[in-house]
């Protein structure tokens, strides 16, 4: 809404701009994760924030109603095996019951972020931070449910973006750095 500030709002196309589908307040700095907000129909009254899996990675968790997601990095094999030079996944993460008590994370990939010089945005370079692709989901899961199908789009839109953020300021962090 106004013009350096990390807040948005996702509006669908053709719709006026005071009905956003969710809304994104970013603070930079530690200790200040995103949130994402659902709006309009598709309000839970739930703000979810998008955190850090470690210090060590740039992986990031958050927890719905719909389920624990996690962004993270493809490795080397997994981007050969997309034809992508960089490659963001998002994970759903289920916890299985073994026996003796223990659990297992299990992952569902739910959608992809591919980005190659086929799909990468114009007059950018694969080192580009918060530089487009394309992005894949599968909402099968989801299908049939109540609304479910739709919020999870707009949780994944909105979630890829905040990662492309991040990847930007990170970037501006290390030229910072750099500088001094």
């Amino acid at each position: 809404p106004i013009r350096g500030s990390g807040n948005s709002s996702l509006i669908r196309a053709g719709d006026s701009e005071t009905d956003p589908i969710c809304r994104t307040t970013y603070r930079f700095g530690p200790g200040k994760p995103p949130k994402l907000e659902l709006c309009g129909l598709m309000a839970y009254e739930e703000e979810f924030e998008v955190v850090n899996k470690g210090f060590t990675t740039r992986a990031q968790v958050f927890r719905t109603h719909l389920g624990t997601f996690q962004w993270r990095y493809a490795g080397r094999e997994e981007r050969k095996a997309a034809g992508a030079d960089n490659l963001m996944v998002l994970d759903r993460i289920v916890k299985v019951a073994l026996e003796g008590g223990k659990q297992e994370e299990k992952r569902i990939p739910v959608a992809r972020l591919v980005r190659n010089a086929e799909v990468r945005s114009k007059e950018t370079r694969i080192t580009t931070a918060g530089n487009g692709g394309r992005l894949m989901m599968n909402l099968m899961e989801w299908e049939g449910t109540k609304g479910d199908a739709e919020q999870m789009e707009v949780l994944v839109v909105a979630s890829c973006l905040v990662m492309l953020k991040k990847e930007v300021d990170r970037r501006r962090m290390h030229q910072a750095i750099a500088m001094t």
